[in-house]
């Protein structure tokens, strides 16, 4: 749960589950074309500080996205692609009351990922929001991530 007193609070104080719809197509050996949907539900976090004096029930709606791309896998095993993500975003409420409007945008993104070895990856991908009717816009978007594969 929040403590005011912590400069990092780790975790939100609710649950997730998400379910995934994955289509795949692909047009080569190397070419090949990807969607998927992605839903998710939240659980109420009934310890949200809403401020430094007032604690509440955060809840949320359920939010879905819809990610498509195009990719090219290598003979080498590395991969690049270029893709779309539409957010159908969830609205907020605090103790019942509309809080925030969810996240409704489109971006657009650049990728990569390189086999560093037989177990690890290194993943790189740039981002930017095209299109937004609620949220916030994430003018550049710079995810560098590193998988291990057991």
């Amino acid at each position: 749960s929040y403590n005011d007193q912590k400069m990092i609070n780790i975790g939100e104080n609710r649950y997730r589950l998400s379910g995934v719809v994955n289509f795949k197509y692909q047009f080569s050996p190397q070419w090949y074309s990807e969607s998927f949907l992605l839903y998710n539900w939240l659980s109420d976090n009934t310890h949200y500080k809403a401020s430094p004096s007032y604690t509440g029930v955060l809840s949320q709606d359920p939010s879905m996205s819809l990610t498509t791309y195009l990719a090219y896998q290598s003979p080498q095993y590395w991969q690049a692609y270029i893709g779309l993500e539409q957010m159908m975003g969830t609205d907020q409420h605090l103790d019942g009351q509309a809080y925030s409007k969810g996240q409704k945008d489109i971006k657009a993104y650049v990728g990569a990922t390189i086999p560093l070895d037989a177990h690890n990856l290194v993943h790189f991908r740039y981002g930017q929001t095209i299109a937004m009717e609620t949220g916030y816009r994430e003018d550049n978007q710079l995810i560098l991530k590193l998988s291990h594969l057991w």
